[in-house]
């Protein structure tokens, strides 16, 4: 499930609805905070932990961009890498291999 969402905080209801609608293995948003954002956002604002969704933030919690979230359910054994010289915390791309069991 893809979705650019131009600002999810609005839309967090609406989003959490459409997941439990389709129950997909793995999501990925972009654009999750709004152009102006005036106020700091978290990362536990978008938890799906209890879904059971194990969540993959991408500068949620800075100013830099406008943020990207991969989430993957629990049939997915997942994990965040970084690629060999990573130093940017303003790389836009999230690494995440996926190993189905």
């Amino acid at each position: 499930m893809y979705t650019n969402a131009d600002s999810l905080k609005n839309k967090f209801n609406e989003f959490t609805v459409r997941i439990s609608d389709y129950d997909p293995h793995i999501i990925c948003v972009t654009e999750v905070k709004p152009k102006h954002m005036k106020d700091n956002l978290t990362e536990a604002e978008f938890s799906l932990k209890e879904n059971g969704y194990n969540m993959f933030p991408l500068n949620i919690n800075n100013n830099i961009g406008r943020g990207m979230l991969v989430v993957t359910g629990q049939v997915c054994t997942a994990r965040q890498v970084c690629t060999p010289g990573q130093v940017s915390t303003k790389l836009r791309q999230v690494y995440t291999p996926i190993l189905f069991y």
